[in-house]
């Protein structure tokens, strides 16, 4: 079982998405925007923080920095962004998510870290 933190403004996504990870045995917590997010890296200890590229008011990269100063966490961005709008050295899933790829990732958290998976580009 993954615990995974699960990051994005967007709530039809958090449910959908969590109830999709749940339902494969993680353990699911969510977050809307940078502070909650913080706060539940503190107190929920993730495995792996699957993270929107965009929130209102910050960019995932930001949050995913503040992230890291508090908790050692292995971050994976999930984004309707152009991949050379995101950070070359993290993984992104594009949006919509292909639940293959991320049932992949989710099997071997570690790969949060490999190189980046070459992305097509979409709009968001």
């Amino acid at each position: 079982m993954t615990r995974v933190l699960l990051i994005d403004d967007d709530p039809e996504l958090l449910e959908i998405l969590g109830e999709w990870l749940t339902g494969r045995g993680h353990l699911v917590r969510t977050a809307r925007d940078a502070a909650g997010a913080v706060a539940a890296v503190k107190e929920f200890g993730p495995d792996l923080v699957l993270l929107d590229g965009v929130l209102r008011g910050t960019s995932g990269q930001e949050v995913a920095q503040e992230l890291e100063r508090h908790a050692p966490v292995r971050v994976v961005f999930l984004s309707g962004l152009p991949r050379d709008e995101l950070p070359p050295d993290r993984l992104v899933l594009q949006k919509p998510i292909d639940l293959d790829e991320l049932d992949r990732v989710l099997r071997n958290p570690a790969s949060a870290h490999s190189a980046p998976i070459p992305e097509a580009s979409h709009s968001r």
